[in-house]
């Protein structure tokens, strides 16, 4: 589970919030398995994401601020921009370009910082595909413990 930004009354997720807004408690989607890695010190988190039934489905990385521990879990701020990579690595595209383009808009960051936001994509997408550590493990063949 996870908290996301709604509107002032809860209900749909926000993906730019306005001023008013309020956390709410999201689940997970029931239909899709989940692994995040967020490497010490990144800007960024690589989820592996598969189907209910194991079929990998996309490496998703996410750019955010480094994580925070919380006595609840962990806090980031999301930097707007994303990368989808192809399941077996052979291409990537941006997600979310419009986003960064809205939040630039709004004032909510910096040209500087979204031309950093893209510098850490791109790095991210080489550290991925060129499998450095820690994506020398085959992580598409993860599973959770039983337990």
């Amino acid at each position: 589970p996870a908290l996301v930004a709604t509107g002032p009354e809860g209900g749909a997720r926000l993906r730019l919030p306005p001023p008013e807004w309020v956390l709410t408690e999201s689940a997970v989607p029931a239909d899709r398995h989940f692994l995040a890695i967020h490497p010490l010190g990144a800007s960024h988190s690589v989820l592996g994401i598969w189907s209910a039934g194991w079929e990998m489905l996309m490496w998703y990385i996410n750019l955010e601020s480094d994580l925070v521990r919380t006595e609840t879990g962990f806090e980031y701020e999301d930097h707007f921009l994303d990368v989808i990579v192809r399941p077996d690595m052979s291409s990537w595209h941006w997600k979310d370009e419009d986003e960064l383009e809205e939040a630039l808009g709004r004032g909510l960051v910096t040209a500087r910082q979204a031309s950093e936001f893209r510098s850490e994509g791109e790095r991210a997408v080489e550290r991925l595909l060129s499998r450095q550590p820690p994506y020398d493990a085959r992580w598409e063949d993860w599973r959770p413990g039983a337990e």
